[in-house]
């Protein structure tokens, strides 16, 4: 599982700065971070520590947390627990422990014993995220009877990226996966990660996040080729924009798995390889030199960030393996 580290830390900063200028202080105690549906991945101990921040508009010397289920059995409920004591400057930070879990978030502001001010997120997650890369069976498709997501706990990233090389366009915003609903930054439909999502949730009952970054009619060596900054052209011959397809892997990685953590990325890749009959080791170091380059880039926090790769990728009528 990947940890934070102080790319999370600089992202944090820059995330509450943004949303505490575009708020306006109509309450007495506004969270501003997290927000609603997000989840957070969670370490082996079935275990997230949650950042929450915000601010107030009144005297307060404390600021209390908690999480409670949004249904019984989808969570371990914390007792109210002190995140911040004596604050200062009219903002607020602190960090909250919770168990897997699908939780309403409460917040609650103190003077002199007396509670001044409350708010809430209504859904928040401690649970399992996912990033996938690959090319069309990873990317999925509009219009293709993707079906239904029935476990209101599967989410995705709002931000879609489809065919821009823009990096300063990312939103941390979330929402819950539909049929026919983007996954951010470039899934088109639920596909087949929708049904994933319910079955994860299912077993293991704790939230899911998918985000992906799968790119139609790419090979192992434009992955390769584009994060080493090579310029792309795919099967079909067409220029993509540049940086892609890693660069929305990389600011995956970077934005998102830095704040909320990653599981692993699940990589669905292989039609266009076999198609162009490229060799087992040809496919190997290809796909492992971008490995390299995603955990280089990342440093030691991605060391060791599981890769899970399909054995078999379909092509035409047949599979590849």
């Amino acid at each position: 599982m990947m940890q934070k580290n102080t790319t999370y830390w600089r992202c944090l900063n820059v995330l509450l700065v943004t949303l505490l200028t575009v708020g306006t202080l109509t309450a007495q105690i506004k969270i501003t971070f997290p927000v609603e549906r997000a989840v957070f991945q969670r370490n082996n101990a079935n275990q997230a520590s949650i950042s929450i921040g915000g601010y107030y508009t009144q005297a307060v010397d404390r600021i209390e947390a908690r999480l409670v289920p949004v249904s019984v059995g989808q969570g371990q409920a914390t007792d109210w627990t002190t995140i911040e004591s004596n604050p200062r400057g009219g903002v607020f930070l602190g960090t909250l422990t919770g168990r897997g879990g699908w939780y309403t978030l409460e917040v609650r502001a103190f003077f002199g014993g007396v509670e001044v001010g409350r708010d809430a997120l209504s859904k928040l997650g401690v649970g399992e995220v996912f990033l996938i890369a690959g090319q069309s069976n990873a990317q999925g498709f509009f219009g293709f009877g993707a079906p239904a997501v029935n476990d209101d706990r599967v989410n995705t990233i709002t931000w879609d990226n489809q065919n821009s090389d823009r990096t300063n366009n990312l939103t941390f915003s979330f929402t819950r996966l539909t049929a026919e609903g983007v996954i951010g930054p470039r899934g088109r439909s639920a596909w087949c990660w929708g049904p994933l999502g319910d079955l994860l949730a299912r077993k293991l009952n704790v939230p899911i996040l998918f985000m992906n970054a799968g790119w139609i009619d790419t090979s192992t060596q434009n992955w390769l080729d584009s994060a080493n900054g090579k310029p792309v052209k795919n099967r079909i011959n067409e220029d993509l924009p540049a940086g892609m397809p890693y660069l929305n892997l990389k600011n995956a990685l970077q934005y998102y798995g830095s704040i909320l953590g990653l599981r692993s990325v699940l990589w669905l890749q292989g039609e266009n390889d076999a198609a162009a009959n490229v060799t087992k080791d040809a496919y190997q170091n290809s796909l492992q030199g971008l490995v390299n380059v995603a955990r280089i880039e990342q440093g030691e926090v991605l060391s060791s960030l599981p890769w899970v790769l399909s054995r078999t990728s379909r092509y035409a009528i047949n599979t590849s393996s």
